[in-house]
Parts: C-alpha cells; sequence; structure tokens
C-alpha cells in the first residue's frame, strides 16, 4: 500500500485481499491510515470494474479514481448508458 506507483486497481486487488483474510472495511481504512471507509468501499467497488473501463484506464483516458468508481457505478445501474460513455458518444 505504500508504494507510489500502486494504481486504483492494486489498491482495489489489496482491499480484496484484505476482506478475504477477513478484515472489515473499517479496519482496512484504520491500517490505511489516511484514508476514510468510503474510500475504501470505493476503492473495492472497483473490483467489479468491466473489460472496457480496464482498457479506457489503461490507455490513459479515464484517470482520476473518483471518476473510476462512478463509472463501475454507472456499469452497474445503467449499462446502456455506461457503454455509450464508453464508446464517446455521451459526455462524463
Amino acid at each position: 500500500v505504500q508504494r507510489e506507483d500502486m494504481d486504483p486497481f492494486d489498491l482495489a486487488a489489496f482491499v480484496a485481499g484484505r476482506e478475504a483474510a477477513p478484515e472489515s472495511r473499517a479496519e482496512i481504512a484504520r491500517r490505511l491510515g489516511y484514508k476514510s471507509q468510503s474510500f475504501v468501499t470505493e476503492v473495492a467497488r472497483l473490483n467489479e470494474a468491466p473489460a472496457s473501463l480496464l482498457v479506457a484506464y489503461d490507455a490513459g483516458r479515464v484517470e482520476n479514481s473518483r471518476l473510476l468508481y462512478r463509472l463501475v457505478r454507472l456499469s452497474k445501474t445503467s449499462p446502456v448508458v455506461f457503454e455509450r460513455v464508453m464508446a464517446g458518444e455521451d459526455m462524463i
């Protein structure tokens, strides 16, 4: 977690591993020290990211972790809108 080059998906994998340990999100947030429990919840959601979002992240099209979380949420609540956004048809 202390790596400076850790991307949001690396952090999401860390959170998933700690939850499998099992640790609560509150405990994970405490271990991270400077992060809130809501941050841990958002990061954990990135483990549900569709492949198209991972491709967009790897291509540098989406870099902001908060936007990543919102896009994952959009992919679950409005998959058609999500696909249009990812195709560049709608503005984020």
